[in-house]
């Protein structure tokens, strides 16, 4: 890359840029190094750090002017306590709810305090915590927030991003670790003295967990290294809640092997229905969905799918993703001058559409000053800044790369537009409905989205942004002018506001889930017993 303009700053990251109004962003030159860039239109004033606050361990705020993998976390020591399985255990591990930190004194709405309490829920999860499923760990705040006490079984190891609410919830003393990615020798290798350990407590049990019936996660070990992560066997619970298809479809053997009980629900939020779907066909699901209690897509798009793929009509209940209103305040733009800062956020993947951002960029031309901000990294990031130069908006578009959830709440604030451009991939891989569409529209924003999933479910076209067809920069472009137009963002934003509070809202929709998961503990089977 020629030296100027457009060239990396040493050791930060980010782009020298020259242009008249973009979002202020940091430079990290070193750990602890927060180094302020000023540029022409916008002054920052301070950057505020706070402590274990965010998705990343550097969260914090900015004040701009306009113009281990052990298979156990570690526990806070508790009383012990009996549990129902009494004379297999004796004492039983006390539930994470049991210490959880500013215990309601009673349910947020419509669900019985008693009915609640009785409640005890394994999440079923893949990698986590994970930076980029920020969701997953709302979803088990609102669960404590409820009444319920959970658990939560990590099928793999993730990246140890915990917030300041995640700790204060005692959310990470609830994880039971195991690692089914582990390699295969490993695992064999762990194997002998796991299938002892449990065949000493539960015969029955033990043999289940390498019975060649269950299939090739038996034999691998796969079932010996879940049921590792349970320190009493089995683990009886009200629910099973499954986030995604996949983790679903682990559970499936877990529960026949007796390692845990209890019926099941999943949730499935984009990938698992499309790209699962077209890997390996409609019928990969089929048991699953004749043995779950209940199919919880988050779009009608994806429930018309399960619906076609053979999901029984009357086990799919809609169920979408809430934010915490709160967290993402209005923000009055009407006094707003300058060029419009037009923002996408996500990872640069093939789904996220980043590229027909780019192209309608340059296909506005001087029909509006608008600014580009892309928040994100991903394996296509250098590509598409190659397209940026190629296009000739390198300049327009500036590439600020992963951010923490605070930093992007803050740049969301500075901007005056969302633009949500995605596509199904060339695998299958598509959106559910993106949460970061919920929270720009939290505060304000109108959005400028695609035709994909279920972001029509929240974007209503010329209500409170535009929707235009995959994969077409011609419309797009049309839509970054025609919102370029102050009035119309102004409006638009305002009814943003109000579909999310009806239909987003983190508190509506966990009391929505809770009640669907009291439901099925109603009708749960009978537990296999040795």
């Amino acid at each position: 890359m020629a030296a100027g303009a457009g060239q990396p700053l040493a050791g930060s990251g980010f782009r020298a840029l020259h242009r008249s109004a973009v979002p202020a962003v940091v430079s990290r030159r070193g750990a602890g190094d927060r180094t302020p860039r000023s540029m022409a239109g916008r002054e920052i004033r301070g950057f505020q750090p706070r402590q274990g606050h965010g998705r990343g361990s550097d969260g914090g705020s900015f004040r701009v002017a306009r113009g281990g993998r052990d298979r156990r976390l570690p526990r806070p020591a508790l009383p012990a306590a009996r549990s129902e399985e009494g004379s297999r255990s004796g004492l039983r591990r006390q539930s994470a709810a049991d210490h959880r930190l500013d215990a309601p004194a009673g349910p947020s709405t419509g669900v019985s305090r008693m009915t609640q309490a009785t409640m005890r829920i394994l999440v079923v999860t893949g990698a986590f915590p994970l930076g980029s499923e920020t969701f997953i760990r709302e979803q088990c705040l609102e669960l404590l927030e409820q009444g319920a006490e959970i658990d939560v079984l990590a099928l793999r190891p993730g990246d140890g991003t915990w917030s300041e609410r995640d700790r204060a919830a005692g959310l990470e003393s609830m994880v039971l670790q195991a690692d089914i990615d582990r390699p295969l020798v490993g695992r064999l290798a762990m194997a002998p003295g796991r299938f002892i350990g449990r065949f000493l407590r539960s015969p029955g049990l033990a043999m289940r967990s390498v019975s060649p019936a269950l299939g090739w996660r038996a034999a691998s070990g796969q079932l010996l290294e879940i049921a590792a992560a349970f320190d009493t066997l089995p683990r009886r619970y009200d629910a099973i809640h499954c986030e995604f298809g996949p983790m679903g479809r682990i559970m499936l053997p877990v529960i026949d092997a007796g390692i845990v009980e209890g019926p099941m629900s999943v949730a499935f939020y984009g990938y698992d229905i499309t790209r699962e779907l077209q890997k390996h066909g409609d019928d990969v699901y089929r048991e699953l969905f004749a043995r779950a209690a209940v199919l919880l897509p988050n779009s009608e798009y994806l429930a018309s799918r399960l619906r076609d793929a053979g999901a029984p009509p009357d086990k799919v209940r809609l169920h979408r993703l809430g934010i915490r209103v709160d967290d993402f305040p209005l923000v009055d733009r009407r006094d707003r001058v300058g060029p419009p800062i037009a923002l996408a956020v996500g990872r640069c993947v093939e789904k996220k559409g980043f590229e027909y951002f780019l192209r309608a960029m340059a296909m506005v031309g001087d029909r509006s000053p608008v600014r580009g901000v892309i928040i994100g990294d991903g394996p296509l990031r250098p590509s598409l800044e190659q397209l940026a130069m190629e296009l000739g908006v390198f300049e327009r578009v500036d590439f600020v790369g992963w951010r923490s959830h605070d930093e992007v709440s803050n740049l969301m604030r500075e901007a005056d537009l969302l633009v949500a451009p995605s596509v199904v991939a060339a695998d299958g891989d598509m959106e559910g409905m993106p949460l970061v569409i919920a929270e720009a529209m939290s505060t304000g924003l109108p959005v400028l989205g695609t035709r994909h999933s279920g972001i029509p479910e929240a974007v209503r076209h010329d209500l409170n942004g535009i929707v235009v067809e995959e994969r077409d920069p011609e419309a797009l472009a049309e839509g970054l002018v025609q919102l370029s137009d102050h009035g119309r963002r102004l409006e638009a934003g305002n009814r943003s506001r109000g579909i999310v509070e009806e239909d987003f809202s983190f508190q509506i929709q966990g009391e929505r889930l809770m009640k669907i998961l009291i439901s099925i503990s109603e009708r749960r089977p009978s537990s296999v017993c040795d």
